[in-house]
């Protein structure tokens, strides 16, 4: 009787563990689940959009594109492209703020009519945009690299 109440004991005990291990293995998905669906969620969303060049304020010499974003077709979604391994990524996505005259995402906001971004972070600088395909954003962002690794010995 003693050593079935021990066994006994000794299978509570593992149950317990293993009860905990079900309810962790359980718990660990949802926590984890939420950022990479809404990730998920804000990628998908960019099929269809537009993209956005903009040019540096004040360059009167040549046009030279420097902010360059992808813009979801509800306007809801923003993606920065970046320059990563040499090559013109989409890096940020960004939830968006639709008003009647403004978009707004990070520290950026984008007039709907004049399509003057400004920067809200750099002691607000504006730069004028135009709207293009999403493979001709790409094509502007590629000749921009190009001219940013002019002169670069490695």
């Amino acid at each position: 009787m003693i050593v079935f109440i021990t066994r006994f004991k000794s299978i509570l005990k593992n149950f317990s563990l293993s009860c905990m291990a079900c309810k962790l293995a359980i718990l660990i998905p949802i926590l984890v689940w939420t950022p990479i669906g809404e990730a998920q969620s804000l990628t998908s969303r960019l099929k269809g959009g537009v993209g956005l060049a903009c040019e540096k304020e004040g360059n009167t010499n040549r046009k030279v594109y420097r902010s360059f974003f992808k813009i979801s077709r509800d306007r809801k979604v923003v993606a920065t492209l970046d320059y990563r391994d040499d090559q013109p990524t989409l890096t940020a996505h960004d939830a968006a703020t639709v008003l009647p005259e403004f978009i707004e995402w990070k520290n950026f906001s984008l007039n709907r009519k004049t399509l003057t971004l400004t920067n809200l972070s750099i002691s607000p600088r504006k730069q004028e945009c135009v709207i293009v395909t999403f493979e001709e954003l790409l094509e502007r962002a590629k000749a921009h690299l190009i001219e940013l690794q002019k002169g670069n010995k490695i």
